[in-house]
């Protein structure tokens, strides 16, 4: 292992400065799904998730945290359904995704879903 961070979960919507160490310095941009914990809330009185993108550029120190309100707020099994991975489309600059007993998806850069990439898995 060269490098680690931890970065905070308990981060809400937005764009923050991280410094990150000069090992990973050279990574452009990477998408991580997170469990977040924002600021006046808790796992404990949160009968839901709370899960976001953290849009993460070691290359110049920021991390954009996007929150899946549609997820968070949607009518799913959280046991049962949840998002596995995203990816960002280079060309449009929209996010797709997909999950577990979820259907390919197409979301905005801000996170708002757009639509089910073919049918809707249920």
């Amino acid at each position: 292992m060269v490098a680690t961070v931890d970065l905070p979960t308990a981060w809400s919507h937005g764009r923050y400065q991280f410094s990150f160490p000069n090992e990973m310095r050279f990574v452009q941009e990477m998408f991580i799904l997170v469990h977040t914990n924002p600021p006046g809330e808790s796992q404990e009185t949160r009968p839901k998730p709370h899960e976001a993108i953290y849009r993460v550029k070691p290359a110049d120190g920021t991390v954009n945290v996007i929150p899946l309100d549609w997820y968070n707020h949607g009518d799913f099994d959280f046991g049962y359904e949840w998002v596995t991975q995203v990816a960002l489309d280079s060309v449009t600059g929209k996010i797709v995704g997909n999950g577990v007993r979820l259907s390919p998806f197409l979301m905005e850069p801000d996170g708002k879903l757009l639509c089910w990439i073919g049918p809707r898995y249920r």
